[in-house]
Formats: structure tokens, C-alpha cells, sequence
């Protein structure tokens, strides 16, 4: 039964539900670019990851220890996205 409904579920969202029409790839793709070449957003990751690292230190809950993790990651995720989109750029000129 589990399974049916599951089955049933995708086909109601589609095949790829992470797909969002609504974004403008090209327009985050431009985004990313100029966050890349602006120092603002260098000095910005500084900042926030040495804050969450800092915070990291004086012992929290472990709920509240597991959220700055996550914004850690999210932090490198963005910023690993800004880099691939700067590498693509540069490939695009060769």
C-alpha cells in the first residue's frame, strides 16, 4: 500500500521535483559571477564562517550545535557554486 502510494505521489509531482521552471538560470548565473568578482562577498564569508566557527566554541545544546553546522555547509555550498561559476566562465573564454 506504502509503495502505491508513493508511486502514485511521483507521478502527481512529476519525475524530477527539484526541477523549479520559475528560476531564471541565466540571472543566477550572473549573480553568482559578480559575487565572485566583488571583495564584499570574500570578505562577508570570512566574517560569517569565523563568527558560526566561534560560536562553535562555547558549547551550545546539541540541536543548536548541529544548526551552525548546517549553516557552515550551506556557507561552503554557496561559495563552492560562486567558484564552479567563476571555472565555467573561464572555460567559456578559452
Amino acid at each position: 500500500m506504502k509503495r502505491l502510494l508513493l508511486k502514485i505521489l511521483i507521478k502527481l509531482i512529476g519525475e524530477n521535483p527539484f526541477v523549479i521552471s520559475s528560476v531564471d538560470t541565466k540571472v543566477m548565473q550572473d549573480w553568482l559571477y559578480s559575487s565572485f568578482q566583488k571583495e564584499g562577498y570574500k570578505q562577508y564569508y570570512t566574517l560569517r564562517k569565523k563568527f558560526i566557527q566561534n560560536e562553535l566554541t562555547i558549547g551550545m545544546k546539541e540541536a543548536e550545535y548541529w544548526k551552525r553546522i548546517g549553516r557552515i555547509e550551506e556557507l561552503r555550498a554557496l561559495n563552492a557554486n560562486i567558484n564552479q561559476e567563476a571555472e565555467r566562465r573561464k572555460k567559456k573564454e578559452k
